[in-house]
């Protein structure tokens, strides 16, 4: 084999590169999303624990019952399932997901059931309790939980069989 500009490539890169890609598949033989993905991103929303459910068209809630479902909804990449009309997009992965929401309810519930430090969720609700519009709300909880430390509360997290139902984000 022969890489660019005339050197020559060791042949096994490409068999490790394809080995550990194989190496990835799960035991049903998919393939896991990428981290950071919106498929990693939903697959990990689904992993955690509902919150108790509300009855009604709840602010914050819109026509879901809980903010898991809330979540799922909104992540939905079909036109017409959520709220709001989705659009695909080059760089519109998790993180900017999060960046972009504007729901404090959303975000709180995703904080607490992801298993961010509990101080930091507590900090996050202060801080949204001091701002008078949602987007200032949102805001307020991003700078005390920004993304890094949801993502890694995320991917550290681990489902456990009835674990119950989280209380609903007031």
């Amino acid at each position: 084999m022969r890489a660019a500009a005339g050197r020559r490539m060791d042949w096994r890169i490409p068999m490790i590169s394809l080995f550990i890609g194989l190496s990835c598949a799960l035991a049903d033989g998919s393939v896991p999303a990428e981290q950071g993905s919106i498929e990693w991103f939903i697959e990990a929303v689904r992993r955690l624990p509902p919150d108790e459910p509300v009855e009604g068209r709840r602010p914050g809630y819109n026509k879901y019952q809980t903010q898991k479902d809330h979540w799922l909804g909104w992540l939905e990449a079909k036109e017409n399932t959520g709220t709001y009309l989705r659009k695909t997009a080059p760089g519109r992965d998790a993180r900017w997901v999060y960046n972009h929401i504007v729901e404090p309810k959303m975000l709180l519930w995703l904080i607490r059931a992801s298993g961010v430090r509990p101080e930091l969720v507590q900090a996050a609700a202060r801080a949204a309790e001091g701002a008078s519009s949602l987007a200032g709300k949102s805001a307020a909880i991003r700078r005390q939980v920004p993304w890094p430390e949801v993502a890694a509360a995320l991917t550290a997290f681990k489902s456990e069989p009835d674990e119950g139902l989280l209380p609903s984000v007031k």
